[in-house]
């Protein structure tokens, strides 16, 4: 993060050379144990356990789950299957991520691209510049989602009075959302992912009570509710779900800010397991009580959120404002590696200056010009969730940890068979998943998009008093249940 920033690193001298396949990993032992020469000299400041898990977490964007709600509804027992197993590669990948991190720290401690020195260090500079690029585009397209999320939750919060004015929103956020900007992370930023992750879970846990209450004498027996699959539905349950727990473009500058770097397996850990408890059950309480309500042959409710369909009432406008708070923080915690590889190529201070505020409110126009051009939040998350993060968060992680271990670890095989042939396997089917993903996200999308499923019309800035795709129809469901 920038308040731990400092000069590109340079490959340590031949005295401080370290055999690091002879020390432990967080994979394997805690790595902070190994001798003195692996940790820098003196007391070690940084992000302790706790706070590592709120900023873990904190990048969660909680909007992007109403869109899987909706998802599952129409995808059925296939789209939780799919639910987890993304789950548990995203997981198992901030481990190899993290571990990266722990072989090539000693060497690249200050570099202020940590992601592209694990790949500078694992495949060459062509791979370090590929990533840096790929966790710019990330970071841009993941700034412009918010905004859009941000916008829309305007919407639901304040109610039908702003009806038909969205297209302004990403305009008026952009501008209120400046001068935090210019100022960057504060000095105790973990605070904004404790914020986000807060917010985010009491709102799931709201949306959770809602449709609890609703169940009663409303929900059909669980062996009746196999939609059929809808393609453009599991598209966008692949993409949200991913970029719902796919921040690792920012996990290794999260572990670089740590006090003991050793211990990021187990704060990633956590933090999946405390949005999963979460939201799993969300998920399926939600199919249950919604799974003939929201008909699958209904185009607003195959485009829009949860939040969006729903009878407005306090029970939606709450969560809707809970996760309006918390998209701010999101949207600070992804730009922000945008914003420290620009500043580090074009040679620009920390210090606020006319430079940083130049070049930061640039990014600004163009993320909210993108936004006013793909101004669906549901299809720009699909496909930054589904077509891009998917090279950061299998491929990535996956290619790094086997050349890492290659190099810094040759007797690992010999040493530890089982877990070393477990690695393999899973690295290789985080590679292999990755094209699959991409292909699969990419066709389905072009698809639903030639049919008009996506809810995407045209650019802001051709029809500037575009409608959302956000309704309140308050009689929805009686109405709907009643038919």
């Amino acid at each position: 993060m920038e308040t731990n920033g400092g000069p590109k690193a340079k490959p340590a001298d031949d005295d401080q050379t370290i055999p690091l396949q002879k020390y432990k990993t967080s994979l394997y032992m805690n790595s902070d144990d190994g001798p003195h020469k692996l940790q820098p000299a003196g007391p070690r400041e940084g992000l302790n356990f706790q706070q590592t898990i709120f900023l873990i977490a904190g990048y969660c964007p909680g909007f992007a789950a109403t869109i899987m709600m909706v998802a599952i509804v129409h995808t059925g027992w296939v789209g939780f299957i799919v639910f987890a197993a993304i789950v548990f590669l995203l997981a198992y990948a901030s481990i190899l991520l993290g571990n990266c991190w722990n072989l090539v720290r000693v060497t690249w401690f200050e570099d202020l691209n940590p992601y592209g020195a694990i790949a500078y260090e694992a495949c060459g500079s062509w791979a370090r510049h590929t990533v840096n690029v790929l966790v710019d585009l990330a970071s841009f397209g993941g700034g412009t989602a918010m905004l859009l999320a941000t916008s829309e939750l305007v919407l639901i919060v304040v109610g039908p009075g702003l009806f038909g004015t969205y297209c302004y929103w990403p305009l008026i956020i952009g501008a209120i959302m400046c001068p935090a900007i210019w100022v960057g992370m504060p000095k105790h930023f973990w605070l904004l992912g404790a914020l986000s992750i807060i917010t985010t879970l009491l709102a799931i846990l709201i949306i959770f009570i809602d449709a609890a209450i609703y169940l009663n004498g409303n929900g059909h027996a669980l062996d009746e509710l196999q939609p059929p699959v809808e393609s453009w539905a599991f598209s966008k349950l692949i993409g949200a779900t991913i970029f719902l727990l796919g921040g690792h473009f920012v996990y290794p500058e999260i572990q670089r800010a740590m006090r003991e770097p050793g211990n990021f397996d187990r704060s990633a850990l956590t933090s999946f397991l405390l949005i999963v408890v979460f939201l799993f059950p969300t998920l399926l309480v939600v199919f249950v009580t919604y799974g003939e309500i929201i008909s699958p042959d209904g185009d607003m409710s195959l485009q829009a959120g949860l939040l969006s369909i729903l009878p407005r009432d306090g029970l939606t406008v709450v969560p809707g404002l809970l996760l309006l708070i918390s998209s701010a923080p999101v949207m600070l915690i992804i730009i922000n590696p945008l914003f420290q590889h620009l500043e580090e190529v074009l040679n620009i201070p920390e210090e606020i200056g006319w430079k940083r505020i130049l070049l930061r409110t640039s990014i600004i126009i163009l993320i909210v010009f993108l936004a006013e051009t793909v101004n669906e939040f549901a299809l720009l998350v699909t496909l930054v969730g589904g077509v891009l993060l998917p090279l950061l968060t299998f491929l990535a992680p996956a290619v790094s940890f086997l050349r890492l271990r290659a190099m810094h670890m040759p007797d690992s095989f010999s040493e530890r068979p089982k877990m070393h042939i477990f690695e393999t396997i899973m690295s290789l089917l985080l590679i292999l998943v990755t094209p699959l993903t991409v292909v699969a996200v990419l066709v389905l999308t072009i698809i639903a998009l030639a049919n008009d499923q996506t809810g995407y019309v045209k650019p802001c800035y051709v029809q500037f008093n575009n409608m959302t795709n956000t309704t309140w129809e308050d009689d929805l469901l009686l109405t709907t249940a009643s038919m």
